[in-house]
């Protein structure tokens, strides 16, 4: 039933490609200079190989609490944390999720956004399902209203054709940047 080479397909190139990668570090880039990234839930890597292409300075962390998908990450530079170390990860420039929130219940989520400010220095960006109506459930993910979780927040639709595959992301994907500084 389950596909066991999935991790694998977290550094396709049809994966790191992604059209919405391409929002994810425009939005990084309102930030320069950057010194430092640490992505939560970075799956197999994609952001964090595609960042270091374009920013060879700087620091890049990622965690994910997936080991198989954390494995597949094959790009030298890229710290990658256990859980048992994360809390030890010092402060970053820019804290970045893509599909990381999708999973945090209505009940965790405000835990999760404040563990995000505490780890960065210079802003948030995330790329995750938003709506003004949320938080609520959507086909077994997470819709949370990001307005109200960071107040301040720009919150930037991602346009359809990004989504050429999912019509969930063409509804709910959304860039949130938040300045922490």
């Amino acid at each position: 039933m389950w596909d066991r080479d999935w991790s694998e397909s977290y550094k396709s190139e049809d994966s790191l490609n992604h059209p919405h990668r391409g929002w994810i570090l425009g939005a990084i880039s309102i930030f320069e200079p950057i010194g430092s990234i640490f992505e939560v839930g970075c799956g197999g890597g994609a952001n964090l190989i595609r960042i270091s292409e374009i920013y060879p300075e700087v620091s890049l962390c990622g965690y994910d609490t997936s080991d198989a998908a954390m494995k597949t990450i094959q790009h030298v530079g890229v710290l990658i944390q256990s859980f048992e170390n994360i809390a030890m990860y010092p402060k970053c420039g820019i804290v970045l999720t893509d599909a990381t929130a999708i999973y945090v219940s209505g009940s965790n989520i405000k835990s999760f956004i404040e563990m995000l400010k505490h780890y960065a220095n210079k802003a948030i960006v995330m790329c995750e399902w938003h709506s003004e109506e949320g938080p609520f459930i959507h086909e077994g993910h997470w819709v949370h209203n990001y307005k109200e979780l960071l107040p301040g927040c720009k919150v930037e639709k991602i346009p359809p054709e990004a989504w050429p595959e999912s019509k969930n992301w063409k509804e709910f994907g959304h860039i949130i940047t938040y300045e922490t500084s």
